[in-house]
């Protein structure tokens, strides 16, 4: 039996360089949007915040999937003490299986470990929706940087330990995108910057037989599974994936996430 088979067995059951500052800039906190019906008002980051939470976000995130995200943190630190993991993928088989509030909720769960500044890219290609999520206004961001049509990415200033690098746009090429080597660099110009660089990705089937490309994107992979999704499809996307990069699987409706060795 393989590994992804066990883990979702278990699962089912209950059982780098400096950075540069043509790649990568602070953007100014003030350029922060909070969208209230057709209005739009801007929201300056507070300097001296307290701890990330839900308020930070500007919306509710479910308990159970706050106990996931502390579980899932707690597996993400222990790799990274033992093999330096920074760059973390949250991927999944299909659209609406939670990606976005588990990414939220792991970065609002890392930043209060060891003081850790995290760093969001919406690198869901083929659907961005980051910044809908996060109530900021969408503008030119990582898809006009990779194509070479901005000569810089610019994160969102959410919090003093909290940025976000917005999609900007979908891409027409999402698969070649992901793998191109500019955002290869930009994602270790992140780590070389950032403690953590949660990356939102674009689910499994939307990118079909190039889906592999999600495998060689980041150090590891947390792979979230939606209640409904059938057996077979979590397990084909996950070996797509591969085997080696999936760090924990978490399953909606759960009590525990399923770390994967």
């Amino acid at each position: 039996m393989s590994r992804i088979h066990q883990a979702l067995t278990r699962a089912r059951g209950g059982d780098p360089d400096e950075l540069k500052e043509t790649s990568l800039e602070e953007y100014p906190s003030e350029h922060r949007q909070a969208l209230d019906g057709d209005n739009r008002m801007l929201r300056s980051a507070v300097p001296d915040a307290g701890p990330i939470s839900v308020a930070t976000f500007g919306l509710e995130l479910p308990v159970g999937r706050m106990r996931h995200c502390q579980r899932i943190a707690a597996i993400l630190q222990a790799a990274q003490v033992r093999r330096g993991l920074k760059t973390v993928a949250i991927a999944s088989a299909a659209t609406g299986e939670g990606k976005t509030t588990t990414m939220l909720g792991l970065a609002m769960v890392l930043t209060r470990m060891n003081s850790s500044r995290v760093v969001l890219v919406d690198a869901n290609f083929c659907r961005p929706t980051l910044h809908d999520t996060l109530r900021i206004e969408q503008r030119p961001g990582l898809v006009d940087f990779v194509s070479g049509e901005r000569p810089a990415a610019l994160p969102v200033v959410l919090h003093p330990s909290l940025y976000v690098l917005l999609a900007g746009r979908a891409s027409i090429h999402p698969a070649a995108d992901l793998g191109s080597e500019r955002l290869r660099g930009l994602l270790k110009g992140c780590a070389a910057h950032y403690d953590w660089v949660l990356v939102d990705t674009p689910a499994v089937s939307q990118l079909a037989d190039e889906a592999d490309v999600l495998g060689r994107l980041t150090d590891g992979v947390v792979f979230v599974i939606g209640a409904t999704t059938p057996f077979a499809v979590a397990e084909r996307a996950m070996a797509t994936i591969g085997d080696g990069q999936i760090l924990a699987t978490l399953l909606d409706g759960l009590s525990d996430p399923v770390p994967h060795p």
